[in-house]
């Protein structure tokens, strides 16, 4: 597929002015927001009904934004912390937050977010396959995170066994001494 190919894209299931796609552009350094403007899907058309800019605290501020577009900076401990767009009104389900929706809704193409999830899908294979082949080694990451708690017992264990037995012989040492 030749075009855009968002770092991250959403959709949220809702009713016909609610739902849509969502994608977020991750930036980690000026030139590369500043080299993203000049885009063609940047200009016209592009994918998703809203649209975000991802990067470290204090590298774009909200004033530098295209038109629409919402900020989620990246701080201390990777937490988020939205500073425009529909995420910065609190998702409460008021007005608000659906005043914010509509003013920030972008046309898009559907045609293009169509495509690449039929390709996505197509990349998956089976999705019941998919499904049976994560179940499995979920329940395989289960029981060996289970197997490694109790190999650090029975590690915490013998040490301190070990321990015990150091500090019976010193008593017995000082004892004879």
């Amino acid at each position: 597929m030749r075009g855009e190919s968002p770092d991250a894209i959403g959709y949220r299931v809702s009713d016909m002015i609610n739902g849509g796609s969502t994608i977020v552009e991750c930036k980690v350094s000026r030139s590369d927001f500043l080299a993203d403007r000049k885009k063609p899907h940047r200009q016209t058309g592009g994918m998703g009904k809203w649209r975000y800019f991802m990067c470290p605290e204090g590298l774009i501020s909200p004033d530098e934004l295209p038109d629409k577009w919402g900020l989620l900076h990246v701080g201390a401990r990777n937490c988020v912390t939205p500073l425009a767009g529909p995420a910065f009104i609190k998702p409460a389900w008021g007005s608000a937050y659906e005043n914010a929706l509509a003013d920030y809704a972008h046309e898009h193409d559907t045609f293009r977010e169509t495509l690449m999830l039929a390709n996505l899908l197509h990349r998956l294979g089976d999705p019941g396959a998919m499904n049976t082949r994560l179940r499995t080694a979920e329940g395989t990451v289960r029981a060996q995170m289970a197997e490694i708690y109790d190999l650090r017992k029975e590690v915490r264990d013998m040490r301190q066994e070990k321990w015990l037995k150091r500090v019976e012989e010193m008593s017995k040492l000082e004892t004879t001494a």
